[in-house]
């Protein structure tokens, strides 16, 4: 049986910079921020999800 737990870390890597995405528009235009400021705001939520994720399968 094929091992598929690098894809899925890879799919989940990729819908956490879609959801991103999405968050940082909607505390942007929701809470009328500016943009670095609405950046700021969800970098470091999904920068340490990301972490979390990319450490748990053993890369660093």
């Amino acid at each position: 049986m094929v091992d598929f737990s690098l894809l899925q870390t890879f799919v989940t890597v990729l819908f956490m910079i879609w959801a991103a995405n999405i968050w940082y528009y909607g505390i942007r235009h929701g809470r009328k921020l500016t943009a670095r400021d609405a950046g700021i705001s969800v970098i470091i939520p999904v920068a340490i999800y990301l972490i979390v994720v990319i450490a748990s399968y053993g890369v660093f």
